[in-house]
């Protein structure tokens, strides 16, 4: 019988244990969760700032990967929120309208996001924490059939993921 109880508490040990770890992996994931969400709210303002004009919106010479100057106070909020948030990933995205050749567009968009990303690291993102995708014309926000619509297209968007 003792054999047999101290089988059975070894095992309600070892069950205890179990679930405090998927509780412990749980509570770990919510936070991370939680921060993901409040890091992204943080991007969301930034926007807000530039839809109101308060901020200069991200842009670059005409057909290239140049940052104009005016882009840098947007870029430093960005680049301190995600300072603030080490262990999520900045996904970097470059966005172009539909004018010009597809291969174009996508490399050109692939440039500008590397360029961002790489004014980002000057401030002191860390490089391992922003990546750079380009997708040229592919994903639209607005129409392309008018000068308005273009330039909304023509943009850099930034996403927080866990790393």
């Amino acid at each position: 019988n003792q054999g047999q109880q101290a089988q059975l508490d070894t095992a309600k040990a070892q069950a205890d244990t179990a679930k405090a770890q998927a509780d412990a992996a749980k509570a770990e994931a919510d936070r991370l969760q939680a921060q993901t969400a409040q890091a992204q709210a943080e991007l969301d303002a930034i926007k807000k700032m530039i839809a109101r004009k308060d901020l200069q919106p991200i842009n670059f010479k005409t057909g290239s990967a140049e940052l104009l100057i005016e882009s840098h106070a947007a870029l430093n909020k960005i680049g301190e929120t995600a300072k603030k948030y080490p262990n999520l990933k900045l996904r970097v995205e470059g966005h172009t309208d539909s004018q010009g050749d597809d291969a174009y567009n996508l490399n050109l968009s692939q440039k500008r996001a590397d360029a961002v990303r790489t004014y980002l690291i000057s401030t002191g993102v860390p490089a391992e924490q922003a990546v750079a995708a380009g997708f040229g014309k592919t994903r639209p926000i607005a129409s392309n059939d008018t000068a308005e619509g273009r330039a909304q297209n023509r943009r850099v968007e930034f996403l927080f993921f866990l790393k």
